[in-house]
């Protein structure tokens, strides 16, 4: 499909019409929720139905929210209402991409701007992979401390990832403390169990360039698995 849409001049976070029927217009938006190519579709009332029959019956499968939830944080995604909210500056999410550093004016423009060429954000959404390989995910507002036992974060969301065998985890991690290989405890149900700060995607999908092995040669993963 990603190809295909590539190939009609849908470009990403692009927006057309379609109808799978004359009776049922529809939109599409090439995005990603899981770090793979994809789309959004939108439909009325009247059409939801007929699209996904039409969809189904051109082989799709439907997908589970679990399922979901695992991909976008291998992926490193953040979704609204739980890895970010109205009180977060966008750059603190990582999804510099969604903002323009060059546009006129719009509401915080002039904030992000100003951080953008002269600085940086206080905290940002990083990566962890825990080191207890096997073990459960980490409790979503579980505090992250440093090494030396100082408050530097919360975590937002936490999966067990298939791929890598472990738990991984997002969280947001004070800036002096984001650097890849950074180790860490998070303080889970009065639990201390150690972690790494790691880059995202944990794993590599069609969207950020396809890789054979993901991002599993990353090193920080591999000292994770090493001290496991």
């Amino acid at each position: 499909l990603g190809d295909a849409a590539a190939a009609a001049g849908v470009e990403r976070g692009g927006v057309v019409m379609f109808g799978h029927d004359a009776a049922h217009p529809s939109s599409i938006v090439r995005a990603t929720h899981t770090g793979e190519d994809g789309f959004d579709l939108f439909a009325g009332n009247t059409g939801a139905h007929a699209l996904w029959d039409a969809l189904r019956a051109a082989g799709a499968r439907p997908c589970g929210f679990d399922a979901l939830e695992i991909l976008r944080v291998e992926a490193g995604l953040p979704r609204y209402g739980v890895d970010m909210n109205e009180a977060n500056v966008v750059l603190e999410t990582g999804i510099d991409d969604a903002v323009s550093f060059t546009k006129g004016c719009y509401i915080g423009q002039e904030i992000i701007a100003r951080v953008h060429w002269r600085g940086h954000v206080a905290k940002r959404l990083a990566g962890l992979v825990l080191d207890d390989g096997g073990g459960a995910a980490a409790t979503r507002g579980a505090k992250i401390r440093s090494a030396d036992d100082r408050e530097i974060g919360r975590i937002t969301s936490s999966v067990v990832s298939p791929r890598l065998g472990r738990a991984v985890a997002l969280g947001y991690v004070k800036y002096d403390f984001l650097a890849p290989g950074t180790e860490v405890k998070i303080i889970d149900e009065d639990e201390a169990r150690t972690a790494r700060v790691v880059a995202t995607p944990f794993v590599r999908g069609s969207w950020t360039g396809d890789d054979a092995d993901g991002d599993l040669d990353n090193g920080a993963v591999r000292g994770a698995e090493e001290k496991a």
